[in-house]
């Protein structure tokens, strides 16, 4: 490090060194300093100059400062030194050391590194130091500091350093048990009488004491020792949290109201402290010290006026509460002009903020002492109202539970009810997925149209009704992931092509140019807005067509359903969103006026796609006139994705079949027409497919041959789904065996079913009915 020596070297000939041995017990350092500044990268900024200010308090400065002295032992003996940095809160400290004898030493300090890196356990930065005789020690310090640069450097006496040490740490734990007792006695009160002030005035004390601790390095030392960034945080957070409490303390003990001038003052400094918070994350961090500081000397400033406003009062409350804040004042006043510069940096501007804060805590415990006793003066006489109002609130919450108990009975039977339903349903669907692979006349491709649609229309119906209960309870939740666009569009015009041909209407979809091919979101929710949203288009058109455009609206996606219906009332168009909606039949809507109610059906779609766009963090509407067909639109979020490595958009039987071909399945269902769909389906691709009708049949043949996929129903005489998964798991663990792919199937569409195969050992789980698509994707690993 032969630079280090050069830069050292290099410091003026007017920076005299200091003979330790004629040294006192502890001498400032700034009058045998020479400085300079440099920039982030080290570069050396101007010329070595002596010190300005012997206080060593160069305010809010970016830049590094470079510190240079030299010291030098003119006794016949070795002579043992401190070097402290006497402010604990500097973020990083580079000192360097050059001997007489040529051998460097190299030290990295500073607040912004775990305490266990300093070379003496103390709050201050302190470096021993061994000068021999007739030696010159050269000493270089490098500061960097985000807030106040006040470097005050002394040399210390081991014994003189040592017994400040002590009185420093003694005066400190005075403070902070001080601090301590009364957060724990004040904490009493509060949940003792209830009084909101209290729970103010404790997290108030709090954020002070954070703050000081950060400032005194007490909680580098005690608190947070591995943990140097908090030191930043505890003082950008806490001066705020501090304001924020102070400002909500002073409302409430001063007994201010929204009517009254002076609850501006106070509530204004809670607004600024509210901003300032997150600002601490996004703002640079000198900046936002610098704009704390401020606001916590003006934030003192308005409450010391808000308690002379309100001195009219002339109660003791207000009296001792300007006391307080009187105390704080002087101390919070003196301290920020020390921390801006304005002052100089000594023992009183060091510590008046602290003398001034523990007298104000304990004044303002006082003034919530007497505030109590007013308060209970008056609480007396509302005795009888609260202890009506606290009846009411027994009332009402006996309704809330017998209402979410009367929730709790709905969702389950209607789970039960969509379980029958939907398991019939699946063997439909599936049946008629397979029938629709075979050959047939147009005549018989037309009736099984008819099957598959109105199948599909019976399971919307099932899954509007779930949902309608879930999303009254809350329960439906969002499911972020890749979506294809264009795919998006296509698969959802693909549904309504029998129907749009068999009414000889036009459907057209379109994606505005500039979109992009993938995006973030919930590709069930979307799906689901769109169908109903096309589905109820179809049901009100009888001539012309059905447009689904989707385009940009900046950081919106906006999708347009547009038919050439007669359009909708505007009376009804108010409700049309509203929780089941059933029209009547002399309404018109964008289909003929005749059995308009008996098309509409539960009218439960239009309000679960106002919930399900709400969900999304989206907007729903609509434009129609009578005559004049109706638009109805929606817009989510527009999350740009990039396309996924592997896309999969379509089964064919070689493609797939190449995939299936020999693969070794086990479905397990105790529904014959269940398993002799999946079998058919699976066989299609060419895979083998063993069948079990119970869980302990299933049990046996896993355990007799290996199989590359299981098929589980969920709901099984004897051992369930789950039972059959857990035993498979961990038959599979105690022989060894690498782990089969298990995909659980139920009837039972709530997701703490479709949870409990999943916590069960499954990797995946499909509720009934399961399409053809659905069960290859699943299988292929591409759900």
């Amino acid at each position: 490090m032969l630079w280090l020596g050069l830069l050292l070297l290099s410091a003026p000939a007017s920076s005299q060194p200091l003979d330790v041995a004629v040294a006192q017990s502890r001498i400032a350092l700034a009058s045998f300093m020479s400085y300079q500044w440099a920039s982030e990268s080290g570069q050396a900024e101007g010329d070595w100059l002596a010190l300005p200010d012997p206080d060593m308090n160069f305010g809010f400065e970016a830049r590094t400062l470079v510190l240079s002295f030299a010291l030098t032992n003119s006794s016949g003996g070795t002579l043992e030194r401190f070097l402290v940095i006497e402010n604990p809160t500097l973020d990083y400290l580079d000192i360097r050391l050059l001997h007489g004898s040529g051998r460097e030493e190299s030290f990295s300090l500073g607040a912004a590194l775990p305490f266990g890196n300093r070379l003496v356990e103390a709050r201050q930065f302190a470096v021993p130091l061994t000068v021999f005789p007739g030696e010159e020690l050269r000493v270089q310090l490098r500061v960097r500091e985000s807030g106040s640069m006040q470097v005050p450097v002394g040399l210390w006496s081991p014994k003189a350093w040592y017994r400040d040490t002590l009185q420093r740490q003694t005066a400190l734990s005075a403070y902070f048990g001080l601090i301590v007792c009364l957060i724990l006695y004040n904490l009493c009160l509060w949940l003792s009488s209830g009084m909101r002030a209290y729970s103010y005035y404790v997290l108030y004390i709090v954020s002070i004491g954070i703050v000081q601790a950060s400032q005194t390095g007490f909680g580098a030392q005690y608190l947070w020792p591995n943990h140097p960034g908090f030191s930043y945080y505890a003082v950008s957070l806490f001066v705020n949290f501090s304001l924020l409490f102070a400002g909500l303390f002073s409302i409430q003990a001063l007994g201010l109201t929204r009517q009254q001038r002076s609850w501006r003052l106070p509530a204004t400094v809670v607004v600024l402290a509210t901003l300032m918070l997150p600002a601490a994350f996004i703002v640079p961090e000198s900046l936002h010290l610098r704009a704390s500081v401020i606001l916590g000397v003006l934030g003192s400033v308005i409450f010391l006026l808000v308690g002379l406003v309100e001195l009219r009062q002339r109660t003791v409350t207000v009296r001792v509460y300007v006391l307080a804040w009187v105390f704080l004042f002087v101390g919070a006043g003196v301290y920020g002009a020390a921390k801006l510069g304005w002052l100089p940096l000594n023992a009183f501007t060091d510590h008046v903020f602290l003398i001034g804060s523990a007298l104000e805590g304990v004044l303002l415990s006082f003034s919530l002492a007497a505030r109590l006793r007013e308060i209970g003066e008056k609480e007396q006489a509302m005795m009888a109202l609260r202890m009506e109002s606290a009846l009411e609130r027994v009332r009402l919450q006996g309704e809330a539970e017998s209402a979410r108990a009367a929730n709790k009975s709905k969702s389950r039977f209607l789970a039960t009810v969509g379980h029958e339903i939907r398991t019939p349903l699946n063997g439909i669907l599936g049946a008629s997925e397979l029938l629709d692979d075979m050959p047939m006349p147009r005549e018989q491709r037309e009736y099984l149209d008819v099957v598959l649609h109105s199948g599909q229309v019976l399971l919307a119906l099932v899954n509007n009704v779930l949902d309608y209960s879930r999303l009254e309870e809350g329960q439906l939740d969002v499911s972020l992931e890749s979506v294809n666009l264009p795919w998006l569009l296509e698969s959802t015009r693909s549904i309504f092509v029998s129907r749009y041909l068999s009414k000889t209407l036009t459907m057209e979809t379109s994606l505005a140019p500039g979109l992009p091919e993938w995006i973030v979101a919930d590709e069930i929710r979307v799906r689901q807005v769109l169908i109903n949203l096309v589905g109820n288009a179809f049901k009100f058109t009888e001539q012309g067509g059905i447009s689904l455009r989707v385009s940009g609206e900046g950081d919106w996606l906006r999708f347009e359903v547009q038919d050439t219906g007669q359009g909708i009332d505007p009376a009804l168009q108010q409700q049309l969103f509203q929780s089941v909606v059933l029209p009547s039949t002399s309404s018109t809507s964008s289909t003929s006026s005749t059995s308009v109610s008996a098309e509409r059906g539960a009218g439960l779609g239009m309000w679960i796609c106002r919930q399900l766009v709400e969900l999304m963090d989206g907007e729903i509407g609509l434009h129609s006139q009578p005559g004049q067909g109706t638009t109805v639109w929606f817009r989510i979020p527009l999350r740009p994705d990039a396309a996924p490595q592997a896309v999969q958009s379509e089964f064919t039987k070689d493609k797939t079949g190449a995939q299936l071909e020999g693969l070794r399945a086990l479905v397990a269902d105790d529904n014959g027409v269940n398993r002799m769909l999946m079998e058919q389906q699976l066989g299609y691709y060419g895979a083998q497919v063993s069948v079990a009708e119970e869980g302990e049949s299933a049990l046996a043949l896993f355990r007799e041959q290996p199989f590359d996929l299981v098929l589980l129903d969920y709901d099984m005489p004897g051992l369930n789904g789950c039972q059959v998964a857990e035993q498979m798991r961990d038959w599979e663990q105690q022989l060894g065996r690498p782990r089969t792919k298990i995909i659980g199937i139920t009837a039972y569409a709530l997701p703490e079913w479709l949870h409990a195969m999943l916590e069960a050992g499954m990797d995946l789980s499909l509720s009934k009915p399961v399409d053809r698509e659905s069960l290859l994707r699943a299988v292929l690993g591409e759900s």
